[in-house]
């Protein structure tokens, strides 16, 4: 999937009177006396309908907004929608960078039946104030639930980029957050589940056109998914991204310039190498039994110190149970007594499990190849 979620603006765009009273509340006051001129800033929110939700048709979300400035008022519209829900009605299938010219049309038409006529060409040319790059990967006889699991071991003391780490729904999901960036992974398959019997604690927004997806397909088997997402949210946020994926980006950059399959390939190994970066040692662990984990210390790293293999053994315990966080919560230990007991074995060989998490996203990411579910 090259990307999912977008917000993009349209400055100056052409409102005609017969849409004022479709947005809630009605926009008419933005345009005819008695003028709305009590704030300085006033929005009005035009959503899918009762009647559209009901027939699972995937519409957009618009917000136009009147706003002053210094030489004046300025009037502009956000659209915010899920590109594959675009043109699939479903965000199991992805897009591709041949699908951008008929995902602009098919936008355009979408906001023109809800009353918004919206040229294909301003949308490709919009500016873009959201961006969710993501990517669906089918994980075979491994269970989605797994990898995250080795995922959620990383420790975030050592993930710069983030503040807070989410590990949710039982273990189905887990988010690395700012404010204005985050990075989510989630079992798709136990989300899509989960839509069917609730609206609120759920990952992402309208899965309304989706619920129904199998009903009438029965999905791939095995069909375990894991969906890995890179958010971000403000242009200062995106222009940082570009600078460290070295990206030639123009100043103003346009919805034309964001959607590629190589920024969306390259943000998201990049955000996954960052979270990989907190993993702990012995976490990926083959052994199953300490037995057997002491004997391969022992054969594969011959010069081990005491101190490195009690360390190691200690840490093996604790990482079968417990992830980074948690392990340090637990022995109390400061910065520099944490630092030094990672220091200690992170050169050390063992043997890893082949169905490593991380593995299984870096390999879904490196190949990139579209999931086609639907069609």
């Amino acid at each position: 999937m090259i990307v999912d979620t977008v917000k993009i603006r349209i400055d100056n765009p052409h409102i005609p009177p017969t849409a004022y009273d479709k947005f809630e509340p009605s926009a008419k006051d933005l345009f005819e006396y008695p003028y709305a001129t009590a704030h300085k800033h006033a929005s009005r929110k035009l959503n899918p309908t009762k009647e559209d939700i009901h027939k699972g048709i995937y519409l957009p979300r618009a917000t136009l907004h009147k706003a002053v400035r210094p030489n004046g008022y300025v009037v502009y519209l956000e659209i915010e929608f899920s590109a594959p829900k675009i043109i699939f009605n479903n965000n199991f299938d992805e897009l591709t960078d041949s699908d951008f010219e008929r995902l602009c049309q098919t936008l355009s038409e979408k906001m023109t039946y809800m009353g918004l006529p919206i040229g294909a060409d301003e949308i490709a040319n919009a500016r873009v104030q959201t961006i969710h790059y993501g990517k669906n990967i089918l994980t075979g006889y491994t269970l989605a639930r797994s990898v995250i699991a080795d995922i959620s071991k990383a420790d975030i003391t050592k993930v710069k980029d983030f503040e807070e780490k989410a590990y949710k729904n039982g273990g189905e999901s887990l988010y690395f957050h700012t404010l204005k960036h985050g990075v989510v992974i989630y079992d798709k398959k136990a989300e899509l589940e989960r839509s069917k019997r609730q609206k609120k604690g759920l990952i992402e927004n309208d899965y309304y056109c989706q619920t129904s997806l199998f009903e009438n397909k029965a999905p791939p088997n095995p069909f375990e998914v894991v969906r890995i997402e890179a958010r971000y949210i403000g242009k200062p946020q995106i222009r940082n991204l570009a600078t460290k994926l070295g990206l030639d980006l123009p100043d103003d950059f346009r919805f034309a310039d964001l959607f590629s399959s190589s920024i969306a390939q390259k943000a998201l190994l990049y955000e996954l190498e960052e979270i990989k970066r907190g993993n702990f040692a012995f976490a990926d662990s083959n052994a199953t039994s300490l037995a057997e984990f002491i004997q391969q210390i022992r054969f594969q790293n011959p010069t081990i110190t005491p101190r490195a293999f009690s360390n190691a053994v200690l840490d093996f315990v604790l990482s079968q149970q417990y992830n980074s966080r948690e392990i340090r919560n637990f022995l109390g230990y400061d910065s520099a007594r944490w630092s030094s007991l990672k220091s200690s074995v992170k050169n050390l060989k063992y043997e890893r499990r082949v169905a490593n998490g991380f593995d299984i996203l870096e390999q879904g990411l490196n190949d990139f190849t579209p999931v086609k579910i639907t069609i």
